[in-house]
């Protein structure tokens, strides 16, 4: 007997369903879906007022894995993705197939977050795996760094640029 995937709430232009619900129960993990439900969430409900940028999972996919320069600074200012933000927070999964006929083995696995934050004009990375995502986090933060400014080594912050 087949199971409906029944419309559980929409929130702005997330629709949440009962298969992402499942994907919260152990041992099973986060989808894009769910990434993108909580950063809807954190932006219009627990951080209205805060100058914050909560990129959904499928646009920071898109600037990840944009190889046209006019296209992907076309997306960045269509995300208002600029330094003017506070902090910027960037799913990113590890998934490298870009065109639209998925094999469930190029959908990628794992999910961590990238935070771009404006005062230090630095990266910080989030993986819980044991920076398995580095090299997709150092991706999008490359992409991104056509748009928000890095700081150099040597300006004075003591800070690692690898805070995994």
């Amino acid at each position: 007997m087949a199971t409906s995937n029944k419309l559980i709430e929409t929130f702005d232009t997330v629709e949440l369903y009962s298969s992402d619900l499942k994907l919260c129960e152990p041992p099973r993990y986060l989808n894009d879906n769910l990434i993108g439900f909580a950063f809807e969430f954190f932006a219009k409900v627990l951080f209205p007022k805060q100058n914050y940028l909560f990129c959904p999972p499928g646009a920071a996919f898109v600037i990840s894995h944009e190889n046209d320069p006019e296209d992907l600074f076309d997306t960045l200012n269509g995300k208002e993705i600029s330094p003017k933000k506070k902090l910027l927070f960037f799913p990113v999964n590890d998934a490298s197939n870009t065109s639209m006929l998925y094999s469930w083995k190029s959908q990628g696995s794992h999910w961590s977050l990238l935070v771009y934050c404006s005062d230090s004009k630095r990266f910080y990375s989030y993986d819980s795996s044991a920076g398995s995502n580095h090299r997709p986090a150092l991706r999008l933060a490359r992409q991104l760094s056509c748009v928000l400014p890095v700081a150099q080594e040597g300006d004075g912050n003591d800070d690692d640029d690898d805070d995994d």
